[in-house]
């Protein structure tokens, strides 16, 4: 199957190409002008750059395409709303369109579990509300489902939602995982609301990228929205604990109650908005809120429908991850 990949180049699209490419689909990647290709070295593709804002690039990228992988997103809970608007919602409407002229028949998306508020959840349904509309990067992710799952569509394009776990994380990820190696090697306690008490569900890329092959080539996929998460109901407080007995530290987790963190965020906020600052503060209120409450999902149906089985367990996918980011640094 000839298979685009966008944001093919970045951490999780990256583990999807290798994915792809080793199940022996054809694939084309497509990455934003400028940004490096390191991630995709040695793979058996082919490489085109091209904004998903851009639709004459996008018309391009869709021809002779049978499935579409749409990964290339602005992940941020910080980042201006117009940005997030114009390339979350505006990129997946170009690209819907440049699928559909294309003759293009499954389209498959990335979204997030952001699209549901964090007042507790274990073993919870996609089906839940998607309630968080008030956060402009949860909006755009719950319209850019809509605009892939168009019902006016589903007898020209196959769209599938998928939501990874709240927590994806390995090697490559510079977000997350690279981040919290180098907080947790120095061996200093890391304060946690709640202590990290709360469930999560995590997504190692790899089970993460195996679920995504999966739902580009299974005719069950069509027209549904499925969790890619890891076995397990892990804390976060285990989730750190892994990577850090990788690292081969004692881990510390000082418990932080709720309040006083989401008044000191709300303050990081106020300061880094007034001082006009792009990067984002060390704590938002989002990020304080995800470990108020659990936030566990489960992944029945991707199991039922895909065949769907994550192999990387947790303290493997941390000892993998660790050795990733540390070997960056030498």
């Amino acid at each position: 199957m000839k298979v685009l990949v966008t944001g093919a180049n970045g951490f999780i699209g990256s583990h999807v190409c290798h994915a792809l490419v080793s199940r022996g689909h054809l694939v084309r990647g497509l990455a934003q002008p400028g940004t490096p290709l390191g991630n995709l070295a040695g793979l058996d593709l082919e490489i085109l750059e091209g904004d998903v804002r851009d639709r004459q690039a996008l018309g391009s990228a869709c021809a002779g395409q049978e499935a579409i992988v749409h990964l290339a997103a602005i992940p941020s809970d910080w980042a201006p709303a117009e940005l997030i608007e114009a390339v979350n919602v505006g990129g997946t409407r170009n690209l819907v369109a440049a699928a559909l002229g294309a003759g293009c028949r499954r389209l498959v998306l990335m979204s997030s579990l952001a699209v549901h508020r964090s007042l507790g959840h274990l073993g919870a349904r996609e089906d839940r509300p998607r309630d968080r509309a008030e956060m402009p990067y949860a909006l755009s992710k719950i319209r850019a489902e809509d605009l892939v799952l168009d019902p006016r569509l589903a007898d020209r394009l196959e769209g599938v939602v998928i939501r990874p776990g709240l927590v994806p994380f390995g090697p490559r990820d510079r977000l997350f995982s690279e981040k919290a190696c180098l907080l947790l090697s120095r061996g200093l306690p890391m304060p946690l609301v709640r202590g990290g008490r709360t469930a999560i569900c995590t997504s190692y890329v790899e089970n993460l990228a195996e679920g995504v092959t999966l739902a580009s080539e299974r005719p069950e996929a069509a027209g549904e929205v499925l969790v890619i998460a890891d076995e397990g109901r892990p804390t976060w407080a285990e989730l750190f604990g892994a990577l850090a007995g990788a690292l081969g530290v004692r881990p510390r987790f000082p418990p932080v109650p709720w309040a006083p963190a989401h008044l000191l965020a709300h303050a990081m906020e106020i300061i880094f908005g007034a001082a006009r600052l792009r990067a984002a503060p060390p704590l938002t209120r989002y990020r304080v809120d995800l470990m108020r409450h659990d936030f566990h999902f489960s992944i029945e149906r991707a199991r039922r429908l895909l065949g769907y089985d994550p192999k990387v367990g947790l303290d493997e996918g941390a000892r993998r991850t660790v050795a990733w980011a540390m070997g960056e640094k030498g």
